[in-house]
């Protein structure tokens, strides 16, 4: 379905006097809930189930119901854009764009000093990619540079590579470093440093912020439930009933992660539940899709928002 579809849809709806969502609308208007976004990480994957997200909230004319964001590394990058003022639309097509050369900076001298020092010596190879002209091309897309100059308030989550076993959530000052901290993607971009702590993908303790946010929630004292709409990049229940196999090294590896990552997050959905959280925890239908495999966002995208849209309609 195209979005001009989508829009004829939205207006058919409208006119037999049913909004598009309609339960979630009403769930909003009660005025019990407080309406978050957290979107997870998954690189492209990620990027596209963010995009189908903010269009199918704008299009049912829910976009300004959202009264903060969430985002861990590349849901922090769509997330960010966002809450600083891009339209849906025009991340779509700042996405459809995007090509590895874009983001290619090899850290060579890291690589070749890390070759010839001791495996887990403080200087061995950290990553592949510096990530310097991600955090370029992202600060040239911001809106605004700072998370107070957002028009929807924004965080995003980083590990703190420090010992503390610590998540921590950037919520003021620059946007572009913060992001960049929050996308330091294993052996893919080097971890970043800012203030004297070196910081790791935040997906390290959680793929989609759920326990920061449920943390953060609590602390501000809002009267109001928190109403989490959660997009989840990995493998699911609609995955395992696929019942696909694993083979060899990469595969076995990558299965570990993902249930591991996997069962973390129903954990953590499990927990904001027992503390009075209402979430919704969205798909975007598609797997095991490659990290720099950008050339498929228009493809994802669309089977995003025909999934997501569908699971909206149940709540």
């Amino acid at each position: 379905m195209t979005s001009s579809d989508r829009k004829r849809d939205n207006q058919a709806q409208k006119d037999m006097g049913k909004p598009r969502f309609a339960g979630l609308s009403s769930m909003l208007g009660s005025g019990r809930y407080k309406l978050y976004l957290s979107l997870g990480s998954g690189s492209i994957l990620s990027f596209a189930s963010g995009c189908a997200l903010l269009s199918l909230l704008e299009e049912a004319g829910l976009a300004e119901r959202v009264e903060e964001v969430w985002g861990n590394s590349s849901g922090a990058i769509v997330g960010g854009l966002w809450s600083a003022g891009m339209s849906a639309e025009e991340l779509v097509q700042v996405m459809s764009r995007l090509k590895v050369s874009m983001v290619r900076d090899v850290a060579l001298s890291h690589i070749i000093g890390g070759i010839l020092r001791r495996p887990g010596s403080p200087n061995a190879i950290d990553g592949i990619l510096k990530g310097d002209k991600l955090e370029r091309l992202v600060e040239r897309h911001l809106p605004v540079k700072t998370f107070e100059g957002c028009a929807v308030p924004f965080r995003c989550i980083a590990y703190a590579d420090d010992g503390s076993d610590t998540v921590h959530i950037f919520d003021s000052g620059p946007l572009a470093p913060a992001i960049r901290a929050s996308v330091s993607m294993q052996w893919v971009f080097l971890p970043k440093r800012i203030g004297g702590i070196t910081y790791l993908d935040g997906t390290m303790a959680e793929k989609t912020p759920i326990k920061s946010l449920m943390e953060y929630h609590l602390r501000g004292k809002d009267g109001r439930k928190p109403l989490i709409l959660a997009i989840y990049n990995g493998w699911d229940e609609a995955y395992h009933r696929l019942k696909r196999s694993h083979f060899g090294l990469l595969g076995r590896a990558n299965q570990f992660k993902e249930v591991l990552q996997s069962r973390a997050f129903n954990a953590q959905v499990e927990l904001a539940r027992g503390r009075g959280a209402e979430v919704v925890v969205l798909s975007p239908g598609s797997y095991d899709v490659g990290t720099l495999a950008l050339g498929r966002f228009r493809d994802l995208y669309e089977r995003a928002l025909s999934v997501m849209g569908e699971r909206l309609e149940g709540v």
